[in-house]
């Protein structure tokens, strides 16, 4: 029985080690624009800036529970229930931590025909927000679905406060690199913060959530 015990004992700090690494965060520096590194798992188009007419920045508010979460709806082309309902998980996620989401719809699709090789891709005509998720995991669903909370709630002031913050220069300038992108930066952000149940919610990744949208990435409840 103690051998049982410790045997298990030993693969939950394992996975936990694990997983620890594959949110590792980068020590801040100063100036360094990968203070906050996680490793580039979507190449989607860049949102562009819509236009905005105000310059003020209010926190976003988390909610107690999911009230009138905004429309959801799942088009699963080549996946199963399980696919399905992890994009819906990541929806309510998104939605109990208090992210305006605009209606969306998101098509499923292991096939990866939907993301033109990409692990996934949000594009959005200004009425209409679509998503595609062909690698199907919780980082990339939340990670598409910020995109198009960037594109309805960001101001320009909201992005360059994060830009001034992590040391970017541009929000989604096709000729800048992946990763320095605010976009891309502010997207990651969001989904190691909030994912894996909270694991990457701490340093200077947290700082930047709170940077971003006002709140803490610590949810309750």
């Amino acid at each position: 029985m103690r051998h049982i015990v410790t045997t298990l004992a030993t693969l939950i700090l394992a996975v936990a080690t694990l997983a620890a690494t594959a949110l590792s965060v980068a020590a801040p520096a100063t100036g360094d624009v990968d203070a906050i590194r996680v490793e580039p798992f979507d190449m989607g188009t860049p949102v562009g800036d819509p236009a905005v007419d105000q310059d003020t920045w209010e926190p976003m508010q988390p909610l107690p529970g999911i009230a009138s979460p905004a429309p959801l709806v799942v088009e699963v082309i080549e996946g199963d229930r399980d696919d399905e309902r992890l994009v819906e998980n990541a929806h309510e996620l998104l939605v109990r931590a208090g992210f305006e989401l605009p209606p969306l719809v998101v098509t499923i699709d292991r096939s990866g025909d939907a993301c033109r090789g990409y692990d996934g891709l949000y594009r959005s005509d200004g009425s209409t927000h679509r998503i595609a998720v062909c690698t199907v995991n919780e980082t990339i669903a939340l990670h598409e679905m910020a995109h198009a909370w960037d594109h309805l709630t960001l101001t320009d002031a909201d992005r360059d406060r994060f830009l001034a913050h992590t040391g970017l220069e541009s929000w989604s300038d096709p000729d800048t690199e992946w990763k320095r992108r605010g976009t891309e930066r502010s997207a990651n952000t969001v989904a190691i913060a909030l994912g894996a149940g909270g694991l990457g919610c701490s340093g200077p990744l947290a700082e930047a959530y709170e940077v971003l949208t006002g709140s803490s990435c610590r949810l309750s409840g």
